[in-house]
């Protein structure tokens, strides 16, 4: 699999750019593992927002930039696979 391209993320649906990008070049394990990493922060802080407590008003936007972040990396891993994909030679 090939390094990522890069990839902003981050627009929150205004008119102001992207907030964050992930950058080009970075290995294939470390965009994989990060994703996993972001993915597992959602999953912990989606738990909690259900939890019986008042004060969870801050998980679902962690959980909502946490999988924001993840998809940032999976896209643009598969961006710099598909990329790489078309510049190989032909057989």
């Amino acid at each position: 699999m090939s390094p990522t391209c890069t990839r902003s993320f981050g627009d929150c649906a205004s008119t102001h750019p992207p907030l964050f990008s992930v950058n080009a070049g970075i290995d294939p394990h470390s965009a994989l593992v990060h994703a996993s990493m972001f993915l597992r922060c959602a999953y912990e802080s989606a738990q909690h927002s259900l939890a019986p407590e008042a004060n969870t008003s801050a998980f679902p936007w962690l959980t909502m930039h946490a999988v924001e972040a993840a998809k940032g990396l999976v896209d643009a891993l598969l961006e710099g696979h598909e990329t790489a994909s078309w510049q190989r030679p032909q057989r």
